[in-house]
């Protein structure tokens, strides 16, 4: 169950979420998303001028990740270096996901004490990972560790982004993943992949295949994430 405790204000509503949720035990393996998906009428998609990135030059998310860079919620690696395809790390994507929906990030300076045993509340993403923690958006493993630096998966970064976006969780399982010869049937990522699928988050591979448990790349989450920020942006 997360843990700590302390307040942690929502933006769009302004008001306290408390909601706590079992973390599904989870594994990785390798790949990633196809970024054939176009978001239409996105303010996104337009081109922007010299890149802060030496690495993205051509690549086909440039758009994307300069955009979200442009507004804080993105970040480079080193030296000038976005890295569009190595795979994402846990710690990395809770920071994205709750910047990109505007959640109010927990005071470092006021964590008395590590958020985990493999968090310590000097690190940069501690202030994340508590939010996230005190929201229900995420919790650790049985042995209270969150593995921060470890590559997230496919639906584990898909869970973790929906429910941050819902303030609450998917509540109706869908037929719309049957296609996907790889998704489970009742398996815990079943309804967030629905979900995505849906509202047009991610889209699946030529082999009519969604690859749930490879790794995400830092690429394809800033796609999904410009969609999830365009779906949240019709809800208003």
């Amino acid at each position: 169950s997360p843990s700590g405790g302390g307040a942690v204000m929502i933006n769009r509503n302004n008001q306290q979420n408390n909601n706590s949720r079992n973390d599904p035990s989870e594994n990785v393996q390798n790949e990633p998303d196809n970024p054939s998906d176009n978001i239409e009428d996105s303010d996104y998609s337009a081109s922007y001028g010299p890149s802060p990135f030496s690495d993205i030059g051509n690549h086909w998310a440039r758009s994307y990740i300069e955009n979200l860079y442009s507004k804080g919620i993105l970040s480079g690696t080193k030296d000038s270096l976005f890295e569009p395809n190595r795979n994402m790390t846990r710690a990395e994507l809770t920071k994205v996901a709750l910047m990109a929906i505007g959640i109010d990030i927990f005071d470092p300076m006021q964590i008395s004490q590590n958020p985990f045993k493999d968090v310590s509340k000097d690190m940069w993403y501690a202030a994340y990972i508590k939010t996230a923690a005190d929201l229900g958006v995420i919790s650790g493993y049985a042995n209270n560790s969150f593995k921060p630096n470890q590559p997230i998966s496919r639906v584990e970064a898909l869970r973790v982004l929906i429910l941050t976006a819902l303030k609450s969780d998917v509540a109706v399982v869908s037929e719309k993943a049957a296609d996907f010869k790889d998704v489970v049937k009742g398996e815990w990522y079943e309804k967030y992949v629905n979900y995505a699928y849906e509202h047009g988050l991610v889209s699946g591979y030529d082999d009519g295949t969604f690859r749930p448990n490879s790794y995400v790349t830092r690429a394809e989450l800033a796609r999904i994430t410009t969609a999830l920020m365009e779906l949240v942006k019709s809800w208003k």
